[in-house]
C-alpha cells in the first residue's frame, strides 16, 4: 500500500494540473495582436484598454501606429495626439504623426512635424527612416526635405565646421622657415571629429581628437604623445573667437595654457601656445609655427 506521504504528493501534483493558467489581460492580448500584425483586433483591443485607463501615452502612441497600418489617418492623428498630451516622447510621437500626413497626402502637414522634430535634435535613426520609408517617397524631391535631412543628421551644423581649415596634410615651420615635423588632420566620425597624427623631426609622436560638443557650445581637444605623460597635456576647452580656434586650459589648471590656431589663406595655418603662471595676468609663448599644406 502507498504511503500516505506519497499519495499527499500525487493528489497535489493532480491538483496542480487541474488549475487553468492565469488569463492574459486584455492590454497583453491587444500587445500579442500587435505584435502579430494582427492590426483590427489590436486596435480593438487597445480602445478597450483605453476604456479603462484613458491617460495612458503609451497605449494612445500603440493605437496611433495600429490606425496608420488600418489607413484610418484620422483616427490615427487623434491617438497619436493623444500620446502627446499624456507625456509619451516627442521625437517618436512626431514621427509618426508626420508619417501619417504622408501618408494622408498632406506633405505640408508632414513638414510641420518634421521641422519641429528637426529641432529637438539631430538623429541619425530618423534620417534613416526619413530616406527608407515609403510614406515620404513623394516628399523626397521637394527642397524642404533636403534641409530637414541636413538639419537632421549630426555634426551638420555651422559650429562643427569651424575648425575645418586646420584639415589636410602639412608640413610644419618655426618662424624662421625651418621644418619642425608634419602633421595630417583628418575628419571622422562623418565630420563629428577631427583627428590629429603629429610627428616632429626630432621623433616625439601625438594625436588628438578634436570635437565640438552641442551641450556646452564649446570645443574639447584632448591630446596625447609618445612621452607618455599624460599630465603634460591636459585637456583644452574653447571656442572660436575673431576667427582665431582659442583652446584653453581649464580654470585651475597651473600653469595655465591657451593654444591659438588662426587660418591665414587656405594652404596657411599659424599654430601659437602661450603659458601663464600667475592666472592669466601674463603670458609667455611658448610654441609658434606656421602650416604650409603640402601640394
Amino acid at each position: 500500500m502507498p504511503s500516505f506521504k506519497y499519495s499527499s504528493l500525487a493528489m497535489l501534483l493532480l491538483l496542480a494540473a487541474t488549475v487553468p493558467a492565469a488569463a492574459q489581460t486584455t492590454r497583453e492580448q491587444a500587445d500579442d495582436a500587435f505584435a502579430a500584425s494582427a492590426w483590427t483586433d489590436a486596435a480593438r483591443l487597445y480602445r478597450e484598454v483605453l476604456a479603462q485607463d484613458g491617460d495612458d501615452p503609451n497605449v494612445w502612441y500603440l493605437l496611433g501606429t495600429t490606425r496608420l497600418r488600418l489607413a484610418d489617418h484620422a483616427a490615427a492623428m487623434t491617438a497619436l495626439g493623444k500620446a502627446l498630451e499624456f507625456g509619451y516622447p516627442e521625437v517618436p510621437v512626431r514621427f509618426a504623426i508626420a508619417k501619417v500626413a504622408a501618408a494622408a497626402g498632406d506633405p505640408n502637414g508632414a513638414f510641420v512635424h518634421l521641422e519641429a522634430l528637426a529641432d529637438l535634435g539631430s538623429s541619425r535613426q530618423v534620417v534613416q527612416r526619413l530616406e527608407s520609408e515609403a510614406e515620404f517617397d513623394g516628399m523626397r524631391g521637394d527642397p524642404r526635405f533636403a534641409e530637414i535631412l541636413f538639419n537632421l543628421t549630426p555634426c551638420n551644423g555651422p559650429a562643427y565646421r569651424e575648425f575645418d581649415f586646420w584639415i589636410g596634410d602639412w608640413d610644419v615651420q618655426n618662424p624662421q622657415g625651418q621644418v619642425v615635423g608634419h602633421n595630417t588632420i583628418s575628419a571622422l566620425l562623418d565630420g563629428c571629429l577631427l583627428f590629429e597624427n603629429w610627428t616632429g623631426l626630432g621623433g616625439s609622436k601625438g594625436i588628438s581628437i578634436n570635437y565640438f560638443d552641442f551641450r556646452t557650445a564649446k570645443w574639447t581637444q584632448t591630446y596625447r604623445d609618445n612621452t607618455g605623460n599624460i599630465g603634460t597635456w591636459p585637456n583644452l576647452i574653447g571656442a572660436l573667437v575673431q576667427g582665431a580656434m582659442t583652446l584653453e586650459t581649464a580654470p585651475g589648471e597651473t600653469p595655465m595654457s591657451r593654444w591659438v590656431w588662426t587660418r591665414i589663406n587656405d594652404n596657411k595655418v599659424r599654430q601659437m601656445a602661450e603659458v601663464s603662471t600667475d592666472d592669466g595676468e601674463t603670458w609667455a609663448v611658448v610654441w609658434d609655427s606656421y602650416y604650409i599644406r603640402q601640394q
